[in-house]
């Protein structure tokens, strides 16, 4: 067994795949590896080597971002199982990882912290709650509050239709990412967490750029009602709502109120301001290819 096979399973299991089955398969399986779950196997048993191309796959399915430092191990056990011998990798590589690397240690903070209360969407349950905008703003409201809602509740707070909640309710249900409870409500299945989805095949893509057209289309409905509020006294604020200059997308800013001009000698009390600045906010955290 070498290197980069303990390295492979040693990271899937921190990724939160305690079995290889779970991780290749959860993933979206051959729509998604360019590889048979067959040959997954031999990748942890050392038996074989994955093309350079299929890196930045594993890499990304297991949620590790270029910045990390596990990402820049995993390369380097990569590379050293390729090269063979220690001594053919200090002689050819070894120069270029000369300079030191500081530890993250804010990295490793963030991972623990998440490690107790993030949760995997599969390929399917990703597509499913970005579709339209009922089905997101549904989801985003019962993983961001321990409560339970009805299509009445999500209608008044969203203004959206409640016959589009009904509907939304039940691909929830049925994907395995909320249930029923007493009262005819639904509740998330993983309340006040947070969720990780994944788009590595070019078939993802067009899924992406839809969570990200729902998030503009209806920005007012978020301007709206920013606070969820559930079983809990304190209302919690979901986080994909908040202020950011990145993917901004401005509502409409008032019209100015016209002033009455008064006589220069006049000292005028008054002070002249713009119009407000427009409402921001970020999407939730999606891992997309680049």
């Amino acid at each position: 067994m070498g290197l980069f096979s303990k390295s492979l399973v040693r990271l899937r299991i921190e990724s939160g795949f305690t079995a290889p089955y779970a991780f290749y398969h959860r993933n979206g399986g051959r729509r998604v590896f360019p590889f048979t779950f067959a040959y997954y196997l031999k990748l942890e048993r050392g038996e074989h080597l994955p093309r350079p191309e299929w890196l930045p796959i594993l890499l990304s399915l297991m949620r590790i971002p270029p910045s990390n430092e596990l990402y820049r191990r995993f390369v380097t056990d990569y590379l050293r199982d390729h090269f063979g011998t220690e001594e053919n990798f200090q002689s050819l590589v070894g120069p270029l990882l000369a300079t030191k690397h500081e530890r993250r240690d804010d990295q490793q903070t963030a991972k623990r912290l998440l490690s107790e209360q993030v949760y995997h969407l599969t390929p399917t349950q990703y597509k499913a709650i970005v579709s339209n905008a009922a089905t997101y703003w549904a989801f985003e409201c019962l993983v961001n509050d321990r409560g339970s809602f009805g299509p009445d509740d999500l209608a008044r707070i969203t203004g959206l239709p409640k016959a589009a909640f009904e509907a939304a309710l039940k691909t929830l249900v049925a994907q395995k990412v909320a249930r029923r409870v007493s009262g005819g409500n639904v509740k998330a299945l993983w309340p006040a967490s947070s969720t990780w989805a994944l788009g590595i095949s070019p078939a993802w893509r067009p899924t992406a750029r839809n969570s990200t057209g729902i998030l503009r289309i209806w920005s007012p409905v978020a301007a709206r009602s920013p606070m969820c509020r559930g079983s809990s006294s304190a209302p919690r604020r979901a986080p994909s709502i908040v202020a950011s200059p990145r993917c901004a997308t401005p509502l409409k800013p008032p019209a100015p109120i016209p002033s009455t001009r008064r006589p220069k000698a006049a000292a005028s009390t008054s002070c002249k301001s713009g119009p407000e600045k427009p409402w921001t906010f970020r999407p939730p955290l999606v891992i997309t290819p680049s």
